[in-house]
């Protein structure tokens, strides 16, 4: 395999399987697209871009989002529910926790 297909191997966007109150669920590593508009709309509302990043990467079996917007302002104010895939997000992107 050459430089540029080993390189080109390494896009597919990584999944990765969270476990919330026994349950397992999926999310998906956001494209920079997704980063760009929740960088954008972070500082006007940083509840309702989070959870518009959540509805874009959380996916089923198939990879598909499955979370409405509205869902994802619900899990967003479930703590609980919001920082298991808050951290993988975070993983995701690169970014580390302080602290």
């Amino acid at each position: 395999m050459n430089m540029r297909s080993r390189l080109m191997a390494l896009t597919v966007r990584r999944v990765t399987d969270i476990t919330i109150e026994g349950e397992v669920f999926r999310v998906r590593e956001p494209t920079a697209g997704d980063v760009q508009a929740f960088v954008a709309a972070r500082e006007a509302d940083a509840r309702g871009a989070m959870a518009s990043l959540m509805a874009a990467c959380m996916v089923d079996e198939d990879g598909e989002p499955f979370l409405t917007d509205e869902d994802a302002l619900a899990i967003a104010d479930v703590p609980r529910l919001a920082t298991p895939i808050v951290d993988a997000l975070t993983t995701a992107m690169g970014a580390q926790k302080k602290g």
